[in-house]
């Protein structure tokens, strides 16, 4: 008997967001409005500390990232481009991740394709993040620079074989000392998304909901919050 997947059962592939709007022209110049501070104590030379203001400049010209560019805009701004430009240096391409490729695959099997959140949202969950909050997530990022190679390959592995307690201690480590950012960038949205993923639970056609690992894991997880309204979530495949 041949086994079904549920990429192929699926008649819908959802995500967090639309991944081919967000590769439109228009995202830059929705970033870009995000990231520009409203007042004066918004800006990231004002949010920072002094300590945290000269670390955030080293640890950006040591790897390359032109830091002067970021003197006009929130600290958010300045993280997600410092995680992403490592990332990168470290060989990890946007391209062959998981919600690239279903998405791909969803657009060539002509599979309906919905999101969880638009761009506007996703970037106005960083913008409405208070200063001081924005300048604990760039400590942060600057914290784990150097073993985030480390970390990565641990995730990658503990996710491979199925290891769900090693990959969620990984996840929550990050955030143990910066508890309103992961409030903020993880538990509200999983809050926000689960009435549109209860509402395809109760659809007679199959749904895919493709999402970033660290909402997958935690007390206020996108899985937890399923079970507490009674729902049996079972993890498939450990390989």
């Amino acid at each position: 008997m041949s086994r079904s997947y549920p990429f192929e059962d699926a008649e819908t592939v959802v995500f967090e967001v639309n991944l081919g709007a967000s590769e439109s022209p228009q995202t830059l110049q929705t970033f870009l409005a995000a990231a520009a501070p409203d007042s004066p104590d918004e800006v990231i030379y004002n949010a920072l500390d002094d300590e945290t203001y000269r670390l955030a400049q080293e640890t950006a010209t040591a790897i390359g990232l032109p830091f002067a560019g970021f003197n006009n805009f929130e600290p958010w701004a300045f993280f997600i481009n410092l995680s992403v430009f490592k990332l990168l240096q470290l060989g990890f391409e946007p391209t062959y991740g998981v919600d690239t490729y279903f998405f791909n695959e969803a657009s060539l099997a002509n599979k309906n394709v919905l999101a969880l959140e638009t761009i506007e949202e996703q970037f106005g969950f960083l913008d409405d993040m208070p200063p001081s909050i924005q300048a604990d997530l760039v400590k942060q990022t600057i914290l784990e620079l150097d073993t985030l190679e480390t970390v990565m390959g641990s995730m990658i592995s503990a996710w491979k074989s199925g290891d769900a307690p090693t990959f969620e201690s990984l996840i929550l480590e990050g955030f143990a000392d910066f508890p309103e950012a992961y409030d903020a960038l993880l538990v509200q949205r999983n809050q926000n998304w689960m009435p549109d993923i209860e509402s395809y639970i109760n659809q007679p056609e199959d749904y895919l909901v493709v999402v970033g690992a660290a909402h997958l894991v935690g007390d206020d997880s996108v899985v937890q919050l399923l079970q507490d309204k009674g729902y049996t979530v079972q993890q498939t495949g450990n390989n």
